[in-house]
């Protein structure tokens, strides 16, 4: 279509050391050598990073501008979720060895990840946000992972802008039974945004 697409590796400095922090420098890293509108898309816990990176550089005054979000599952809320999906018991284990193992889909097998990450999430607001910019968000409605409840407030926070699109979908966290109409609409979002600028914009 036309587009500079750019797919950092966020496993920075490694899955076992990464944290949320050092997640948004690399981004932000990114988004300067980049001319022109910007659009972030992001699953998961890429979802809740593309939404923090808004709120980074509106805050900042930065001279870079996110256009638009395309949020797969945000992993809003996630510091509560931690203690819901790994229980108190796991919390303290995981805290006291320094390190727990957890999955990692492009590995292909279970890596640790050091317990200071979760210390590093507590910096951050991960629910409330409002946002000032167009933003386009898929989640599904049986999501074990991150309730679609979270995507449904965020877009009731920001009704009043009508800026946010819910697309909720019958299917996973991982959405992989909806890819094709998350491809449709994104398309379809993604246009409507260079049409009403007249320009390309770079995801």
């Amino acid at each position: 279509m036309g587009w500079q697409c750019l797919v950092p590796d966020l496993n920075v400095p490694s899955f076992e050391t990464l944290s949320l922090s050092s997640q948004i420098e690399l981004c932000l890293q990114c988004i300067a050598k980049l001319d022109g509108p910007i659009i972030v898309v992001g699953s998961s816990m890429g979802g809740l990073l593309a939404a923090l990176l808004e709120q980074h550089l509106r805050s900042s005054n930065s001279a870079a501008k996110i256009a638009a979000l395309i949020l797969l599952a945000p992993g809003f809320g996630i510091t509560k979720r931690w203690r819901q999906i790994i229980g108190e018991d796991g919390m303290r284990e995981w805290e006291k060895s320094g390190s727990r193992l957890f999955f990692h889909y492009k590995a292909n097998q279970e890596l640790p990840l050091h317990f200071a990450f979760t210390q590093d999430l507590e910096h951050y607001q991960t629910d409330d946000f409002k946002i000032d910019i167009p933003v386009l968000v898929f989640h599904g409605i049986d999501d074990q992972t991150v309730p679609v409840e979270h995507a449904r407030q965020f877009t009731t926070l920001n009704q009043l802008t009508e800026l946010v699109e819910l697309v909720e979908l019958d299917d996973g966290h991982e959405l992989g039974n909806s890819l094709e109409t998350i491809w449709q609409q994104s398309s379809q979002f993604i246009n409507s945004l260079s049409t009403a600028s007249d320009t390309k914009a770079i995801p």
